[in-house]
């Protein structure tokens, strides 16, 4: 039977070279925000709309953004990404209509891609729909990403 190798596993081990540090003992941090929905001064939900969610830090590298919406955002879509690459942390897509659902937005570009090398920010931009402004509706955006230590 044949054996392979990650590629981290095979540059720093079998090569003996260096593998990134957003990959190896890189540890899992997490940016919290929250969208108030009905805020449409600070919000911008419309079809269209671009909003500043969050600045990663230099050396981040993101692995997965989580949303939870406490309201159905009916056939809305989101994409994460930054300035000149909209969909770099995940292409657009509907969230859906069941309210307080886990859904998980993942780029396998991103996480190959090597670490930011200054502090960047991160944009959602909704299109399809607008979002919804129901009082008191917000949602949950948790921006996943390694650095090291």
């Amino acid at each position: 039977m044949a054996q392979g190798y990650s590629r981290e596993y095979k540059a720093s081990v079998v090569d003996g070279g260096k593998v990134e540090g957003s990959k190896v003992n890189a540890e899992l941090r997490t940016i919290s925000v929250t969208l108030p929905l009905d805020d449409t001064t600070n919000f911008k939900g419309a079809s269209g709309d671009t909003d500043l969610i969050a600045r990663l830090p230099p050396g981040a590298a993101v692995r997965r953004i989580d949303v939870v919406a406490s309201v159905s955002l009916t056939t809305s879509q989101l994409a994460f990404g930054y300035s000149g690459a909209a969909t770099a942390y995940g292409a657009a897509k509907a969230y859906g209509t069941t309210a307080n659902a886990l859904i998980s937005w993942v780029s396998s570009t991103a996480r190959a891609a090597a670490a930011n090398a200054a502090a960047t920010d991160v944009l959602m931009t909704v299109s399809s729909a607008d979002l919804p402004t129901t009082a008191g509706a917000t949602v949950t955006i948790d921006i996943i990403y390694s650095a090291r230590g």
